[in-house]
């Protein structure tokens, strides 16, 4: 079972999605899972927050917290 939950309080949109599988040790993430780490870089490059819980046997929950206006990102360079 997967639950998805979205507010938008205090000028940002908050969400957290959590499912009763088999879960992980957050420990063993690493490039193999790319997934997990892409979130992350995507939530963080706009100004978000991140929060990972999981354990084996026990599910995961993701939850973060992402700015309505996200900050401007640095020109690249030519």
């Amino acid at each position: 079972e997967v639950r998805v939950t979205v507010g938008c309080p205090n000028g940002a949109v908050d969400f957290s999605i959590a499912d009763d599988g088999v879960g992980f040790s957050p420990a063993g993430v690493n490039g193999d899972h790319v997934g997990v780490l892409t979130m992350r870089e995507r939530i963080e490059s706009v100004g978000g927050t991140w929060q990972l819980d999981a354990a084996p046997g026990k599910g995961t929950v993701i939850r973060a917290s992402v700015p309505r206006k996200p900050r401007s990102r640095p020109a690249e360079a030519s």
